[in-house]
């Protein structure tokens, strides 16, 4: 009734005989509903696709061009670092390459890279995980407006007790 009102084929869905009773209390045409539906429907598509990159399912496209760009000898070979170099690490959120940036943008908070660290695994105050984490809401943080300031990093520390095994899990404090 209501699809074959605007030109559209019958389905089972639309021949239900309650839905034009239910449509026609408010008063309402089969075109008229048409045309609302359509329309919001077409908002709240866009006003979801316009809500992903700032908010979490950004990682679903993230992810996908970190794969997509991804080097495939990573795994193969060490990178050389210069001799010449003071500083091997970043020293700013500047000097981070879009690659990294994108690193931390397809991060999805899963601790497999946690799970696999050495450095982890032996009782060093290192995760991987909350290292990522709070690169990415530092870099957050400034892109919003506030003044630059050291990251706050979570440091896992270490237990001073002796009988601990080295795997064993500590809880997590702000430094």
């Amino acid at each position: 009734m209501l699809f074959g009102a605007v030109g559209l084929p019958m389905t089972d869905a639309a021949t239900n005989p309650g839905t034009y009773q239910a449509v026609s209390v408010f008063g309402a045409n089969a075109e008229t509903l048409h045309w609302l539906t359509w329309w919001s429907h077409s908002l709240l598509a866009l006003g979801f696709i316009a809500w992903i990159p700032s908010a979490k399912p950004f990682h679903m496209l993230s992810s996908f061009a970190n794969v997509i760009t991804r080097d495939e000898k990573a795994g193969a070979r060490l990178p050389g670092v210069p001799s010449d170099l003071d500083a091997t690490n970043a020293e700013d959120i500047d000097d981070f390459t879009w690659k990294d940036i994108l690193d931390q943008d397809a991060c999805t908070k899963c601790g497999r890279c946690s799970s696999v660290c050495p450095a982890n695994a032996s009782g060093r105050p290192l995760d991987p995980r909350n290292v990522i984490l709070d690169l990415k809401s530092y870099r957050e943080e400034l892109a919003g407006g506030d003044e630059e300031k050291p990251p706050q990093t979570r440091v896992r520390r270490a237990s001073r007790n002796p009988r601990s095994s080295l795997t064993a899990r500590n809880t997590r404090t702000a430094v």
